[in-house]
This record gives structure tokens, sequence and C-alpha cells, in this order.
């Protein structure tokens, strides 16, 4: 009993919003671990998926569309797409809904 109030004495806890990111896939996770007190979480899963588009601006908007699951990281000239993308969303706010514009100002947990 004394092992676990140990551990609970080193917890910080942290209250989260809807939709916030806590940990993106593929980025390092140091020495953190993570537990729910309440509430769901959703895991997602990288696949190499292959895109065929006419325009840049056809590639920004499905960009934006799939926002939340692209790891920008991985991408060729990805923070420069992160970029066009953001722009985008900010422009054209109600081309996508609002939670798509939310989450580009998500900042995951490391």
């Amino acid at each position: 009993m004394s092992c676990i109030y140990d551990l609970l004495k080193c917890l910080e806890l942290q209250k989260r919003n809807a939709g916030d990111v806590i940990y993106r896939y593929g980025q390092p996770n140091g020495t953190m671990a993570y537990f729910m007190m309440h509430g769901q979480a959703s895991l997602k899963c990288p696949t190499l998926e292959t895109v065929s588009v006419a325009t840049y601006k056809d590639l920004i908007k499905y960009l934006a569309k799939n926002f939340r699951d692209i790891i920008w990281h991985k991408l060729e000239n990805g923070e420069d797409l992160r970029f066009d993308t953001e722009r985008h969303m900010e422009e054209h706010p109600t081309e996508l809904g609002s939670s798509n514009l939310q989450a580009a100002k998500v900042t995951p947990i490391v």
C-alpha cells in the first residue's frame, strides 16, 4: 500500500479538454506515463495513404479536413504544408467547421 502512496505523491494532475492531443504517435515519450481518471480517449495509429489531387489548393483542402490525423514532421515539406493548411483554415473557417480550426491550436504534451 505504501508503494501506491509513494507513486501518487509523484503524479502531476492535468486537466485536458475534449479534442486535446495527449501524445502524438512517433514523438519521444521520455519518462511520462498517462492515467485517465474519467472521460474517454481514442488511439490512432498511422497508415500510409496515397492521395491524388488536381491542384495544390485541393491538397491543402484535403490536409485541412484531416488536420488532426497528419504526422506533419513525416511529410516532405511538412512544416510548409502545415503553415499553408493553417492559413487556409483561418481564411475559410466555415468550409471546415470549428473543430478542425481548434485542432490547429492544440499543442501535444511530450
